[in-house]
């Protein structure tokens, strides 16, 4: 009998994932699992390579509203904001949190 395990993912868009299952059943799969599955077992044998091209990634609305809050919040209250001379330090503030 082979072990199998659970893998989830959080925050995927709910287009996407539509769109995505969409796809698949257009390539014959009977659900966008089983693409999934095909897809894991060909990046464990090496059959599949990526790559992050900058030049898609963009900024949504959302992110660029939270930025701005961020960088409001900063300009406001300078005095609450940490830093650091090191990665070390940083790190160290952050486990000591």
């Amino acid at each position: 009998m082979k072990e199998t395990v659970l893998i989830q993912t959080r925050g995927v868009n709910l287009k996407l994932k539509q769109a995505a299952e969409k796809a698949a059943t257009k390539q014959g799969f009977n659900s966008l699992q089983d693409a999934i599955r095909v897809f894991i077992a060909q990046l464990a044998s090496g059959k599949v390579e990526i790559s992050i091209n900058s030049n898609i990634w963009s900024i949504t609305p959302e992110m660029e509203k939270e930025y701005d809050q961020d960088y409001q919040s900063y300009i406001k209250n300078p005095q609450k904001q940490k830093s650091f001379t090191s990665s070390r330090k940083l790190i160290n503030d952050l486990i000591n949190e």
